[in-house]
């Protein structure tokens, strides 16, 4: 039993310190001269966001990109609070070309971004979130990724703004991982994961891999599902930007529901995936945090020395600790020592109950149930 455990931690282990070493080794983009020249639409996806929605327009209006080469499409996915005139009024005095046009009949975050991209007019998508805050520098960084022709692709990083609470610290390193894992992934040819608060395409390439055709009916995924089909196109074709001027800030989730609901949506879309990559290091991190829950019920019990399972769960938590370092040095995240500790612990239950509760039942998701 013993040898077990041990085999199939260490395939987790394997794994991390390989993405490890990758992130380590992807260069980081240095501070260049904007290259303006590409037209952009920004595309933002609504639903009740009144209280976030007017920082963002603020942050892109002050970017350093020429403004009459982008323009922002808001998408209103049935808000009922003051979203869709908040923007409307701000469309009459922002320094770029701002509109906002509201979903008919369809509901849902893929249909909003398809309805935005119709109606833009740039060569480039950018699409983000309207919880979020960018950088001045954010749509520079983006456009200089499409000077080289062959990228159809781009994603960046994605970080929690710090907070002094445990359980924002908490998730702050985990989605700092996160981030790195996908990068990382990306980089070995492998891709698993991204994030759409920070993403950019070629319209064309939207349509030429049918958009968001054969998942439409998972909630989840508009992101990672998209950059799958271009990179199955073309390998070399999706990037990501290692560049701390490209980073896009969101806020930690508020309580322990809203956080369930988020992490059972990303995992509900494991049936949606159509390349084994993002399944294998799925399955990788389940059975090792498994075996880690075993290990401990088993060592309580007595049927296995308590020391040979304090060993494993010492080799799965220096690499996993390794990797926060790198990811949080990037981030410019501060590690609680403590707060580390607690996650360390708590994760094999965490990271084994979402592997199963994403795949039965309902959540909720801005406002309404979802399966």
């Amino acid at each position: 039993m013993e040898i077990a455990l041990a085999v199939f931690v260490s395939v987790y282990v394997l794994m991390l310190i390989l993405i490890l070493i990758t992130w380590i080794k992807i260069p980081l983009s240095e501070k260049s001269d904007c290259t303006d020249s590409l037209k952009m639409s920004v595309i933002i996806p609504v639903r009740n966001e009144a209280r976030n929605i007017l920082r963002l327009l603020d942050d892109l209006g002050k970017q350093n990109y020429t403004n009459q080469y982008f323009e922002v499409i808001a998408i209103d996915d049935h808000s009922d609070d003051s979203t869709f005139d908040k923007v409307s009024s701000a469309s009459q005095t922002v320094s770029y070309k701002l509109k906002i046009i509201s979903l008919d009949v369809t509901t849902g975050k893929k249909e909003a971004i398809k309805k935005g991209i119709e109606s833009s007019l740039g060569e480039i998508i950018v699409t983000t979130d309207a919880d979020c805050r960018v950088g001045v520098d954010w749509l520079c960084e983006i456009a200089r990724q499409f000077k080289r022709e062959r990228t159809n692709l781009v994603f960046g990083p994605v970080k929690y703004t710090y907070a002094m609470n445990s359980f924002s610290s908490w998730q702050a390193m985990e989605f700092a991982v996160l981030q790195t894992t996908g990068a990382a992934t990306l980089h070995l040819g492998v891709p698993t994961m991204c994030n759409g608060a920070n993403m950019a395409y070629r319209k064309k390439v939207f349509f030429e891999v049918g958009g968001f055709r054969d998942n439409e009916y998972i909630a989840s995924g508009d992101d990672e599902f998209l950059m799958h089909k271009v990179f199955q196109i073309d390998t070399d074709a999706v990037k990501f930007i290692k560049s701390r001027y490209a980073i896009v800030e969101t806020t930690p989730l508020p309580d322990l529901k809203s956080f369930i609901n988020q992490r059972r949506r990303w995992a509900s879309k494991w049936e949606g995936y159509r390349i084994a990559y993002p399944k294998i290091l799925a399955i990788a991190v389940f059975v090792a945090n498994l075996s880690i829950m075993a290990g401990a019920i088993l060592a309580i019990t007595g049927y296995i020395h308590f020391f040979w399972f304090l060993a494993i769960w010492i080799m799965k938590f220096i690499p996993e600790y390794l990797l926060l370092v790198v990811s949080s040095k990037f981030f410019e995240n501060r590690i609680a020592q403590k707060n580390f500790l607690i996650l360390a612990v708590l994760y094999p239950v965490y990271a084994v109950f979402f592997g199963i509760a994403g795949r039965f039942g309902k959540y909720r998701w801005k406002e309404r149930d979802l399966k």
